[in-house]
């Protein structure tokens, strides 16, 4: 009888029980999402591995490239390479994105500040579209990050900037520049206007640049015939490419 009657208190401590279990257990993604500085990106692939090396869980959504556009036929993991046409230099480029768990995470406990840290595929802050360069060998020979042409206005319009930190990150000298003048198919933005490709050879790694700003003809910011302003009418873009020198066998 005094077992029946402790009913209703051993239930209150069987729930305050399994309240304190569960803290503890809803407590070890937070600890765990606390712990994680970063998540892998473009720069943690090294080149001169072989592709069996690279992260596979890291990353997803993996892809043949298509010189820095949207994904093609989708592939299992960077292994499937030779699924996807060579370019005419005899690589083959694969596309993926950074693993957005971290992302997804934030955006459920409304940490915003991680939202913005984690949010897509970026560079230094812009959207881009990054691939892998692979070697018919299967040695990663190279890496290549676009600005990505769906990213939202404002970004787009940042989108050359993106030069700027690049030259700084691999040193601003000794770059070799070679730059257009405006002419009658491409005309300044305001007072902008850049169509620059870069190159430079450091550390036995070739880098090329290529930056564009500027308005293509037919281009406006204002409808000729309307006078309606018309957003998105400009080039704004940046293509970094990062190659390995190969001696002439062929080896690194």
């Amino acid at each position: 009888m005094s077992v029946i009657r402790d009913f209703p208190r051993l239930g209150a401590l069987y729930a305050m029980g399994a309240i304190a279990v569960f803290a503890v257990f809803a407590a070890v993604p937070s600890a765990r999402a606390q712990n994680v500085s970063a998540r892998l990106d473009v720069w943690d692939i090294e080149l001169g591995v072989h592709v069996r090396s690279l992260p596979v869980r890291e990353f997803q959504d993996y892809a043949c490239g298509t010189d820095g556009g949207p994904p093609g036929r989708r592939l299992a993991s960077w292994t499937e390479f030779e699924r996807c046409d060579a370019e005419p230099s005899g690589l083959y480029e694969i596309h993926f994105r950074y693993d957005d768990e971290l992302e997804y995470r934030a955006r459920a406990t409304r940490a915003l500040g991680q939202v913005e840290r984690f949010a897509g595929t970026r560079v230094f802050g812009r959207p881009v579209i990054v691939s892998v360069l692979i070697a018919g060998d299967g040695i990663v020979d190279g890496l290549r990050i676009v600005t990505d042409p769906r990213a939202s206005l404002i970004q787009r319009q940042e989108a050359y900037t993106l030069r700027n930190i690049l030259r700084s990150r691999f040193s601003s000298k000794g770059w070799t520049c070679a730059d257009e003048e405006p002419n009658e198919r491409l005309q300044p933005i305001g007072r902008i206007f850049i169509n620059q490709r870069c190159e430079k050879e450091l550390a036995g790694r070739t880098f090329v640049l290529e930056t564009h700003y500027f308005r293509k003809r037919g281009q406006h910011a204002f409808d000729p015939a309307t006078q309606a302003l018309t957003p998105g009418q400009f080039e704004s873009s940046a293509r970094f490419e990062m190659r390995r020198v190969r001696d002439a066998g062929g080896g690194k």
